[in-house]
């Protein structure tokens, strides 16, 4: 093809990859440019015969080319949240929330203390969660590789964070108690803010 694709064919072509399971918007956008970019370079003039042997023979490719950008995204969402993790900023979070846990000690227990800074990092954690879960229901085009697999990754995440609670021995130490509770909210503020990070990217390429 000599002429460069119409806005309906690249649509057709957005549909088609959605079809077969490219769910993610950022990385469909990806990769229907370059099968565009594929097809244009083929010979003849009719797209949709262009396009459906294009299909016929890199479908496998196609779909193991998503998992693999599935699975750098997600590589990524890990690794800007431990620079998040390991700024002074949630250093700064930390040493608040340790002060909060010991100004509660005057008026509570340890145990009614942690269970009001866990409460506080629930919260937190929740705001990603629901912006998330709503944008994505109610406008299916708003589903970005980058925040999913952070948000899938958090139930793991948590899982071994708590895993040291079935340990009671760990909790002899009172200071290590508190310490341990107070890195959660660390955790919680690190999350918030890569969320918002990659959706402010998100936003900026796809306008909102």
């Amino acid at each position: 093809m000599e002429t460069k694709l119409t806005e309906k064919q690249i649509a057709h072509i957005d549909i088609a990859l959605k079809d077969i399971g490219v769910v993610y918007r950022d990385i469909r956008r990806e990769m229907t440019d370059h099968v565009a970019t594929a097809v244009e370079e083929m010979s003849g003039d009719n797209f949709y015969a262009n396009f459906r042997q294009y299909m016929q023979l890199h479908k496998k490719e196609l779909k193991a080319n998503y998992y693999r950008f599935v699975r750098r995204s997600k590589v990524d969402a890990l690794k800007l949240l431990l620079r998040k993790m390991l700024t002074l900023q949630t250093a700064l979070i930390i040493a608040i929330a340790f002060t909060a846990i010991r100004l509660l000690e005057k008026h509570y227990d340890i145990n009614k203390s942690a269970f009001i800074i866990k409460g506080i990092n629930a919260a937190i954690l929740a705001v990603p969660m629901l912006y998330y879960f709503l944008t994505s229901s109610l406008f299916r085009s708003k589903r970005f590789s980058g925040l999913d697999k952070l948000l899938s990754a958090l139930s793991g995440l948590t899982f071994l964070f708590i895993l040291p609670l079935r340990n009671e021995g760990i909790w002899s130490n009172q200071l290590v108690f508190e310490l341990y509770n107070a890195i959660g909210s660390g955790f919680a503020v690190a999350f918030l803010a890569s969320f918002f990070e990659i959706n402010k990217k998100y936003k900026l390429q796809y306008h909102g």
